[in-house]
């Protein structure tokens, strides 16, 4: 199993991490509850997002008496990014996978995931993961209406174009690549000498499909799932920033008993081989 695979798992384990005594006392008496969970990702089992809300959709009934269960939105059926946490804030869906990156513009804290080469390696990743101030990290979300459950580690991001094997920075210059809309991701491609270009994911294959781009970054996992190969002839181990989705949970669903039940773990790291 990947270490996509694996995190993703993990932290569904983690999720679902349910006491026979908080069963017993939350779900006994409760009414039966069908949650919306979205994604924007592909509906694959390859995917470290939807694997995540498959592994909820089998087990919540399990560990619930069958109370809660989970109906799964993927591939965008109710929008990208920030459409999904636009409808978590409002109460419109209760729980999503969402890139952290985009979650930048509602909780500036969580900026500093998106910093350049501050990683070293995924046992970086999973000591940072376990931090006793994670939990207070997550909470910054709370600011700006939302929850954020636990973090999903997705692996390094890496370059693909259309034009040149990178080696080193000055490979770079001159090439139209595509990144995230966020401050940090357009400074630090400008910085190693591309053009960048913030766009919304939707337009990108089409513009790397037209050339209107030479090329993007992204974690591997996501370069497979769009098939971003068709259209592109390179891609460069660049591991420049770690990726991330948070998954996250809407203000009316945290206040209720179910919510309440479902813990993250603070002191255990995602799993990885």
């Amino acid at each position: 199993m990947s270490p996509l695979r694996l995190a993703a798992a993990f932290l569904s384990v983690m999720v679902l991490a349910l006491s026979p005594q908080a069963m017993a006392q939350d779900f006994s008496k409760s009414p039966e509850m069908t949650l919306k969970l979205g994604h924007m990702s592909p509906g694959t089992e390859e995917n470290p997002y939807h694997l995540l809300a498959l592994y909820l959709e089998k087990h919540l009934p399990e560990k619930t008496g069958g109370k809660l269960k989970i109906q799964i939105f993927h591939s965008g059926q109710l929008g990208r990014d920030r459409e999904l946490l636009e409808a978590i804030q409002f109460g419109t869906l209760d729980l999503a996978v969402i890139t952290t990156s985009p979650m930048t513009n509602f909780v500036p804290a969580y900026t500093v995931l998106d910093y350049p080469f501050i990683f070293r390696d995924w046992d970086h990743v999973e000591k940072v993961m376990a931090a006793p101030w994670m939990e207070e990290f997550k909470a910054e979300s709370q600011r700006a209406k939302f929850h954020t459950l636990a973090f999903v580690p997705r692996g390094f991001r890496s370059v693909t174009n259309s034009k040149v094997k990178i080696y080193k920075p000055d490979d770079m210059k001159g090439l139209k690549l595509r990144v995230i809309e966020s401050p940090i991701f357009v400074d630090t491609f400008n910085a190693l000498g591309a053009s960048a270009q913030a766009m919304s994911w939707g337009e990108v294959f089409t513009a790397l499909q037209q050339g209107t781009i030479d090329g993007h970054e992204n974690a591997l996992n996501t370069i497979f799932d769009e098939r971003v190969y068709e259209v592109q002839k390179y891609v460069s181990l660049t591991q420049h920033i770690f990726a991330y989705a948070a998954f996250v949970a809407s203000p009316p669903l945290f206040s209720t008993n179910c919510l309440k039940s479902i813990r993250t773990s603070s002191n255990r790291p995602p799993l990885r081989v």
